[in-house]
């Protein structure tokens, strides 16, 4: 009897050792990219710096920071992706935290779920045949921050650089971010893009090829010119008609029309009874040209 219950502890034993085993090799992970972190500002005040900052670890110990899903990214080209070489130990160390820490195991969601503002974090783990993800705002939970701060710290200086690169990008950009603004002569503001109701196109004047009989003159024989109309609100009607009031019908103010700081035309401005409107002193004879132009004005009322 003693060794059939000696029999039976052994077999016990092996099956809880087989467990511990199995339990720490942990998942297979993917043969590239087997971790990914991601860190995202949420409800801050300066959407500029919304954005989200990803880690992503691979195999062959190289790790790659980039930032994406931006509110408005003011950079010129796309955001750089900076790469980090790691070594072989700091792999198996990234992989036994993860084990350790039993990241897959965890519930989805690890967010302090009394908060609705502050930097949600992820991790994501990708194996041969699934990926999971856990993530929280401001988490709290020891598991998931072991594993989060051990990869983060691996890449510590070259994420603060690429962070201060990323948000100098964005702070420069906004501050330039003016849109459009119209000045006199001096370059002193008279009108604001509040203040623009709204950009079109409308006929500059049209001419007919030379006929006998001008009746006979088909659409083929027009000529496409086109002006730019810049309709202001009645908020401005009093500065407006301040600014025109001693012209005669023919003639004209010369304003200047900026977008991001940087001068794109000359307008003109009539004294005229029934509209508050500034005609751009270029004529275009291109649609498709001057569709851009205006694609981009509008724009810059945003």
């Amino acid at each position: 009897m003693k060794k059939v219950y000696i029999s039976l502890l052994l077999v016990l034993m092996c099956l809880f050792l087989a467990s511990c085993k199995k339990k720490e090799k942990g998942p297979d992970f993917s043969d590239e990219m087997f971790v990914k972190l991601s860190y995202t500002p949420v409800n801050i005040s300066s959407e500029e710096y919304t954005f989200t900052i990803n880690i992503e670890v691979y195999q062959d110990a190289k790790a790659y920071i980039y930032a994406d899903d931006f509110v408005k990214w003011y950079g010129e080209a796309e955001p750089e992706k900076v790469l980090v070489n790691l070594t072989d130990d700091d792999i198996s160390g990234i992989k036994k935290c993860i084990v350790d820490n039993k990241i897959y195991e965890l519930q989805r969601d690890v967010g302090n779920k009394d908060n609705i503002e502050g930097v949600r974090k992820s991790i994501t783990i990708y194996t041969k045949d699934d990926e999971f993800n856990v993530s929280g705002l401001n988490p709290s939970n020891r598991q998931f921050n072991k594993v989060y701060d051990m990869i983060s710290d691996l890449v510590r200086t070259e994420l603060t650089g690429y962070m201060d690169d990323i948000e100098n990008i964005q702070k420069a950009g906004k501050e330039n971010d003016v849109g459009i603004y119209i000045t006199d002569e001096n370059d002193s503001i008279v009108f604001e893009k509040a203040n623009i109701k709204e950009i079109y196109a409308e006929d500059a004047y049209i001419m007919q090829a030379t006929e006998t009989d001008a009746d006979i003159a088909s659409d083929s024989d027009s000529i496409y010119e086109k002006r730019i109309v810049f309709e202001l609100n009645d908020e401005v009607l009093e500065l407006y008609e301040d600014m025109t009031f001693y012209l005669n019908p023919e003639d004209f103010i010369v304003l200047k029309l900026y977008n991001d700081k940087i001068f794109v035309m000359t307008l003109m401005a009539y004294n005229e009874n029934d509209n508050i409107k500034l005609y751009s002193s270029n004529i275009y004879y291109d649609a498709d040209s001057l569709e851009e132009i205006l694609a981009e004005l509008k724009e810059g009322l945003d």
